[in-house]
């Protein structure tokens, strides 16, 4: 029965490897004044110290009819409460803006947007920060299909094997133990 248990508790092993998400996400969904947007950081949601870093961000609101050319908007970045630049907003579309900034240092920053309406009154402010872990090192491309299937399937060998050695220990039914 021993045998059975750590054999059980390798196989769930395994799986929980296999299908437990190996990335967080980057994307991160902040509010204010009913405003609504979403921040997507590029190479593969893991900015990296001197090196470009393309950022979007996608706005929502509850109405659903927010547009960015009914505000002006300024992003800022901001490195320990203190900003250290400030960029054009650049809309890509009505409720959309795509951007670029070098982060200088591997460390925890603010994207903050702030958006001021055109016409007071007629749509609310906004300040939205975004907190950035920026990471030091190389872009690595995110890992190929092709080494998921492998993996997938050696996990599966294993699995495979796992089985076939539970099976041939036991003890075969109606064999006599004389």
């Amino acid at each position: 029965m021993h045998k059975r248990h750590l054999f059980l508790s390798i196989v769930s092993s395994l799986l929980l490897i296999a299908i437990y998400p190996l990335n967080a996400s980057a994307h991160e969904l902040e509010t204010d004044g009913g405003i609504s947007a979403e921040l997507h950081v590029e190479p593969y949601d893991h900015p990296l110290a001197g090196q470009k870093t393309t950022y979007r961000v996608a706005f929502e609101d509850e109405p659903a009819d927010f547009n960015l050319e009914n505000y002006d908007t300024t992003i800022a970045i901001l490195d320990q409460g203190e900003v250290i630049a400030t960029q054009p907003f650049t809309a890509a579309e009505p409720n959309e803006s795509t951007d670029t900034y070098e982060f200088p240092n591997a460390k925890e920053y603010i994207i903050r947007v702030h958006g001021q309406p055109k016409q007071a009154g007629k749509h609310p402010e906004f300040t939205l920060d975004f907190p950035v872990q920026v990471k030091a090192g190389k872009a690595t491309e995110p890992i190929s299909p092709v080494w998921w299937v492998g993996g997938g399937l050696g996990l599966l060998g294993l699995i495979a094997a796992a089985v076939v050695i539970e099976r041939s220990s036991k003890p075969k039914s109606g064999a006599s133990n004389e």
